[in-house]
């Protein structure tokens, strides 16, 4: 300080007045230090206003402590706490700022912070947003709360994660009563859908409504275009449908604008690529084949052991030393036909928003997706769809619409070129399996090995060619059009009062053409002329459907009701296809029906065509009525009256009523509900009838056909076109209907967290419509008869859990479904509706692979049944001496040998000894959701499995061609000694009744099929969460898996198997079936 005194003396020059100004600066400095301390002082209550601790507890209107609840500063997005378990939190934050509270099922709540107080106890109102929800049923919507059927409502957004380029394949996981099955494992394949089971041999496939228009097709919709879905499961929520809803309904809405939204725009793809999921199958090697070929004609008494029944060294000169050798091991044809990394991808752009005026949704979708088993064809699926969606307001007043139109579109074109997946002499994959390994598939150039190399080699196995040479050979391409639309006017001249009209049209057209060159691929496989042929095909269907809705309270009593009649049926369809050979220049890309020099006759050309009739018209008049009172006591009628054209005067109209009821428990006063933790409870029951009229025109008819040529000349070479009646009419014919009673629980437990919903339900269906059985010699077609009736009984159960944690979101959903198939009676003389034979094997022709049988499931497997494999020569003696019926004799009976039973016990293996083998059908379904999120963070897992049922399964034809090749999951189940296995017999030749079985079906070839699948694992993050100025509203981006794991301890490829020989009623055979492939892929979801 006397330093500074000095320096401060100097600069004003005397003393006296340095002594004032000394006294001054002590002074100032004083000062100075107080203004300090004031501000540090005003500075710490500053500080102390700005964090005010505050704290209390926060409860439900019980007063129990809700935990978990987030209490956080609203702007300030990383200041915030948990409720503890005593509900309590503590939190500074300024006065005057505003706090929300939030919990999982109640209503948010918010506050803001008074200076002097600090404690603020929250007491949390339960939230029924989520029951308060509308669903879509039939023609129109309904509050979630107030339904007194059995619905299923599943959202566009749950769908579109999936990452399906099917929507139904979406839903595995989150539809319990729904049994769905791939129809193969080709990525753009249709799907078998049964709700509640198979109901007849007929058409079970449910009623498709999209924007309400029926009969709609959902491979056609992208999945991100998809709003919501709604499945109508029981006969009371169906019953509005009546003459179509017989195996229920699913109901298809596509993504709306929405009134005051702003314009946005949406951008999703997804790019990925699959390998195909074989489950460890393959093809034996080429030494093993020889070796299991030689055993087969040891086992026949031709040669001796070592010995080789074929001397491979003349008839393969070059090959056979390198499997000696070890060099080579043949060809595995599967291996060989996989496309590997086959690529994927979807592109959706949107455009949607909306205001009182006008509400719009328009979006353009590409999806493109490659097969993973056949190469080196080009199998693919390749969709674009354009939507649009679009409603105007006419006329408002006082904020309310009274006269709007709208119209909802979709146009796709989508292309495929398929694998052959049919039966035994058609599947492209089972061909590939049981194929030769002795013949190479290239070259050391990489070329194919051809007939050419064939004879340099001198390869003269058998008259094969090579597989991939011939799959190379085919060209060809096609273009559907599929248009699915409807346009209404809705009129609200009151607010109780709306009148809607709609008009619906359908419009489904094909083109295609194919080409294949001459060539030349084994000396029994030849064609010395290229062909080309086109087909083209259209098809219209329209619907007319006009409502009068009113809706009314009177006090505590609400009612609304719905009126209404439509029309539908088909218009002019026609089929045109032509084949022509010896095309002018030889190219895919010249080949034409006219660019051909062929002349015209019926050696080069073939032509074909046909016509629809625009006669398949139903009227219909409908009724519903709502009525609840204090939203407590809840009751739903539905009359519907419909009239159909395929059934002869007398028998055209059907009448399908239904009537539901339901009780919300939690509205009663009896208790406080939620010291039980309950805080929803409803009770419902339903019944109902529906019908089904999907046969051909005419069956009340004699028609004629001129299908028929005649030739009445004496050396018979000048057919005429002869005229025959082609069906025995029917004039009794009448509606076949189903009856369905529903008994359920819909609940929520521990403040809406836990979602139940139970059901039971008895689904009976009557009248099947069926072809009769007829006598060839009644030289026509047989008639459709009302011939049969089936039980469906079964349950369900949904299991929700949805809890939030601060900024962690979570979610478990698990539902399951047992479901029992009987058949009650059929109207024919042996009480059965068979089915084929020779299905898994050629010459298997004795009886039935499949069929329908009173006291039995539909499309149950029928053989003859086992007990076991003969393990020694001691047990073969024992069952000599107790008398057993040997299939080949005691003499020829060895150890290995399988033990079959003779039913009847009269000595012999006839059709009174087939008895149910197997089942396809699963005994129960499991589906598996759970959902995570965490400050932009989401991770999603679904699963789904089928249990208790049984595929029928041989990949060779193990009778008809012994020389087939052998898959080792063949091998591995063979009996190799005492004690190996007890369920498969020893290696012998196919004709032997270990596997001929006396040209029956033996239950060796059934085999248990239980599995669960992970259907998808998403993982992704929005970017927006941590880049706030992202000039973007969301940005996502995730990578997912589709079918990465199977638990499974079927030997198969796949054990969901959907082929059924072509029949609707069959499933489970796998001979050869393309499995569902691995999908590995990367996407970006951004919202504009």
């Amino acid at each position: 300080m006397q330093h500074s005194g000095k320096a401060w003396m100097r600069d004003n020059g005397n003393f006296a007045g340095n002594h004032r100004n000394k006294i001054q600066y002590q002074i100032h400095m004083r000062m100075k230090k107080l203004l300090l301390c004031a501000l540090a002082l005003g500075a710490c209550v500053a500080l102390t206003a700005q964090n005010r601790r505050i704290s209390g507890t926060v409860t439900d209107p019980s007063g129990q402590p809700v935990i978990g609840a987030g209490v956080s500063q609203v702007g300030a997005s990383t200041n915030g706490v948990v409720t503890d378990f005593d509900g309590q939190y503590a939190l500074s934050v300024p006065d005057g700022a505003t706090v929300q509270v939030e919990a999982l099922g109640y209503d948010p709540w918010q506050f803001s912070v008074e200076s002097g107080r600090s404690v603020y106890d929250i007491t949390l109102q339960e939230s029924s947003l989520e029951l308060d929800e509308t669903v879509v049923i039939g023609y129109g919507t309904q509050r979630k709360r107030l339904l007194t059927g059995s619905t299923i409502n599943v959202s566009g957004d749950l769908i579109q994660k999936q990452n399906t380029t099917n929507a139904v394949g979406a839903l595995y996981s989150s539809v319990p009563g729904v049994n769905i099955v791939q129809s193969n494992g080709q990525p753009w394949s249709g799907y078998s859908i049964n709700i509640r089971g198979i109901g007849t041999t007929g058409n079970s496939d449910p009623l498709v409504v999209i924007d309400g228009v029926a009969g709609g097709s959902l491979s056609s919709l992208n999945p991100a275009d998809i709003e919501s879905i709604d499945i109508l499961k029981d006969a009371a929520s169906a019953a509005i449908y009546g003459a179509r809803a017989a195996n229920g309904v699913i109901l298809v809405t596509t993504r709306q604008g929405k009134k005051d939204a702003k314009v946005n725009v949406t951008f999703d793809a997804y790019w990925g690529f699959q390998e195909p999921n074989l489950n460890g199958v393959h093809s034996v090697g080429a030494k093993k084949y020889i070796e299991l070929v030689n055993q087969t004609y040891v086992e026949k008494g031709v040669i001796e052991p070592g010995q080789n029944y074929y001397d491979y060294s003349a008839l393969m000169p070059v090959q056979y030393p390198l499997i000696q050798n070890g060099t080579w091991d043949g060809t595995d044809w599967m291996a060989e036909s996989i496309n590997h990394h086959a690529p994927q991808n979807n592109y959706v752009i949107g455009v949607n928003g909306g205001n009182d005026l006008a509400r719009f949704s328009l979006s353009y979708s590409s999806s493109y997706v490659e097969g993973t088993l056949g190469y080196p064809k080009h199998t693919y699926f390749d969709r674009n769809t354009i939507r649009a969606n679009t409603e105007f307001s006419i006329l408002r007043r006082n904020g309310r619409d009274i006269l709007k139109i709208g119209e909802n579109a979709t146009m796709s074109v989508y292309s495929s070129n398929d694998l052959s997946t049919g039966n035994i002499y058609g599947s492209a994959v089972h061909t590939a399996m049981s194929y030769t390994p002795l013949l190479p598939a290239y070259n050391a150039d990489g070329s194919f090995y051809s007939l050419e190399d064939q004879v340099r080699d001198h390869w003269n196995v058998s008259e094969s060619y090579n597989l991939l040479e011939k799959n190379a050979l085919d060209q060809n391409e096609g273009k559907t059009y599929r248009l699915q639309a409807n346009a209404y006017l809705e009129l609200t001249p009151t607010p109780a009062w709306k009148f809607r009209s709609a008009y619906g049209h359908n419009f489904y057209a094909k083109f295609s053409r194919s080409y294949t060159p001459a060539y030349s691929l084994s000396a029994t496989d030849q064609e010395e002329d290229d062909a080309v042929s086109q087909s083209a095909s259209l098809s219209n269907h329209w619907t007319w459907e006009n409502t009068l809705s009113w809706t009314k309270a009177f006090g505590a009593h609400h009612v609304d009701a719905l009126g209404g009649f439509s029309i539908e049926g088909t218009r002019w369809g026609e089929s045109l296809s032509g084949t022509r050979k010896q095309t002018k220049f030889g190219t895919w890309e010249s080949a034409t029906l006219t660019a051909c020099e062929s002349d015209i006759n019926a050696e080069t050309v073939k032509v074909s065509g046909s016509n629809t009739v625009p006669y398949n018209k139903l009227l219909s008049f409908f009724a519903r009525a709502n009525y609840n009172y204090k939203d407590t006591y809840l009751l739903t009628l539905i009359a519907r009256e419909d009239g159909s054209c395929n059934f002869a005067k007398g028998h055209r109209w059907g009448f399908f009523p239904s009537a539901s009821a339901g009780w919300i428990i939690t509205n009663e006063n009896w208790t406080d509900w939620g010291r039980f933790g309950v805080d929803y409870l409803k009770l419902r029951v339903s019944w109902g009838r529906n019908g089904n009229c999907s046969i051909d025109n005419f069956q009340y008819a004699s028609t004629i056909s001129l299908q028929a040529p005649y030739d009445f000349t004496h050396d018979g070479m000048s057919s005429s076109t002869g005229a025959f009646p082609d069906i025995i009419p029917n004039t009794e014919l009448t509606w076949e209907t189903t009856e369905q009673t529903d008994l359920g629980i819909d609940a929520r437990f521990f403040r809406s967290r836990l979602g139940v919903a139970l059901d039971w339900y008895r689904k009976d269906t009557k009248d099947w419509l069926v072809d009769a059985p007829v006598l060839s010699t009644y030289g026509t077609g047989a008639p459709t008869i009302n011939g049969g009736a089936v039980r469906n009984q079964g349950a369900e159960l949904s299991l929700s859990w949805y809890d939030r944690v601060g900024d962690f979101f979570y979610s478990i959903g698990v539902n399951g479904s047992h479901n029992r198939n009987e058949v009650l009676y059929i109207n024919n003389a042996d009480g059965v509706i068979h089915g084929p034979t020779e299905v898994i094997s050629g010459s298997l022709a004795k009886y039935n692979t499949f069929e329908a049988r009173v006291g039995k499931p539909i499309g149950y497997f029928s053989g003859i049944a086992s007990e076991g494999i003969f393990q020694n020569q001691a047990q073969i003696d024992e069952y000599n001496a107790k008398g057993y019926t040997f299939m080949d004799g005691y003499e020829n009976t060895r150890p290995g040998d399988v033990i079959w039973i003779d039913q009847d016990g009269n000595g012999a293996f006839d059709n009174d000894d087939v008895v149910e083998i197997g089942n396809p059908h699963p005994d129960f379904n499991l589906g598996v959701n759970i959902n995570l999120q965490w400050k932009g963070f989401d991770l999603s897992v679904s699963g789904s499995g089928a249990f208790g049922q049984q595929v029928l399964q041989s990949y060779r034809s193990f009778v008809s061609r012994d020389t087939d090749n052998y898959m080792n999951n063949f091998v591995n189940r063979l009996w190799t000694g005492e004690g190996s296995t007890n369920s498969f017999p020893r290696f012998t030749y196919g004709g032997h009744n270990n596997f001929y079985c006396k040209a029956y079906v033996g239950d060796i070839w059934a085999m248990d099929a239980d599995y669960f699948k992970i259907r998808n694992i998403t993982f992704g993050y929005d970017f927006k969460q941590a880049f706030k100025r992202l000039p973007v509203s969301s940005c996502r981006l995730y990578v997912s898996g589709q079918n990465l794991i199977c638990f499974t301890k079927y030997d198969g490829m796949d054990p969901e198997v959907g082929y059924g020989y072509g029949y609707s009623w069959g499933s489970g055979i796998d001979i050869g079936y393309y499995p569902s492939p691995k999908v590995y892929m990367f996407g970006v979801s951004v919202v504009f």
